[in-house]
């Protein structure tokens, strides 16, 4: 089994958070979540997040709280931060 997939896969059966979801930075959304990804025709994924742009040393806050589950550099997508918010609900963050 893919590692994110084992992640995902295992959330916290209660809910985490004690509040409303916030965005991790303030800057405007470039590419948000459902996004059908292509590759070569061919449907490669569903985006399941949304990306947002903001200068380099931005700090990144959590949407919310939860547990930090995987913090490593990925393959694809670089440094990657993965917090569990608990029934289901996970964050990824990939700088």
């Amino acid at each position: 089994m893919k590692l994110k997939e084992k992640i995902f896969a295992a959330s916290a059966k209660e809910p985490l958070w004690p509040s409303s979801f916030r965005a991790p930075v303030m800057a405007a959304p470039t590419d948000s979540f459902g996004v059908r990804r292509m590759f070569n025709g061919k449907l490669a994924s569903i985006h399941k997040g949304m990306d947002f742009r903001a200068r380099m040393g931005t700090p990144v806050r959590a949407s919310n709280s939860g547990v930090v589950v995987l913090a490593r550099p990925l393959y694809y997508e670089g440094n990657c931060v993965i917090i569990d918010h608990g029934w289901g609900c996970l964050r990824c963050r990939c700088i």
